[in-house]
């Protein structure tokens, strides 16, 4: 299993979009990527693209960390893990066969994406497995959408993280 840890620093991260209440909505979601670590063994020496490698299961779990602001926490309730290809055509059902192990939780929305819900309903994980051989090359984007909780004020922030993952390895 090839574990990523996301750590999300949710006082810089907050910090920065504090002066637009308009962040933290539905149409306006914080955006994390510049404010979190992504640490996995198997990153290129970009640091945020991750490599997929044949029959392997990952497992990503996201959390919040902060120096001095503990108040925020991640509501695992909320979180979504969706893939997207980046190729022209719109993905099917078939083609995301080619590259992922289904499971019968999974569902695929209107325009292509893939959808995998939470594998632990207490924390933020995701676990997913590639195929044995991946016949399809399309580079990847991965995005969470989870939302971050201010356990004294209640104060709700819908926040995103969407780092690449390269599938253009030859099996």
């Amino acid at each position: 299993m090839e574990n990523v840890l996301i750590t999300v620093d949710t006082e810089k991260l907050i910090n920065f979009f504090k002066k637009d209440n308009g962040y933290g909505l539905r149409d306006k979601p914080l955006n994390a990527d510049c404010f979190c670590l992504i640490e996995s063994p198997k990153t290129t020496s970009f640091p945020y693209i991750l490599n997929l490698k044949k029959s392997t299961k990952y497992k990503f779990i996201i959390k919040c960390d902060s120096k001095s602001d503990s108040s925020y926490i991640i509501d695992p309730n909320s979180a979504t893990l969706i893939f997207s290809m980046i190729q022209t055509d719109i993905p099917t059902l078939s083609d995301w066969e080619k590259i992922f192990k289904l499971n019968p939780d999974y569902s695929i929305i209107t325009d292509g994406r893939l959808l995998y819900p939470r594998k632990n309903l207490s924390i933020c994980s995701f676990e997913f497995e590639t195929v044995e051989k991946i016949s399809l090359h399309h580079n990847l984007q991965y995005h969470f959408a989870f939302k971050i909780v201010n356990v004294n004020t209640k104060k709700v922030l819908l926040t995103v993280v969407d780092p690449l993952i390269a599938n253009t390895s030859d099996d």
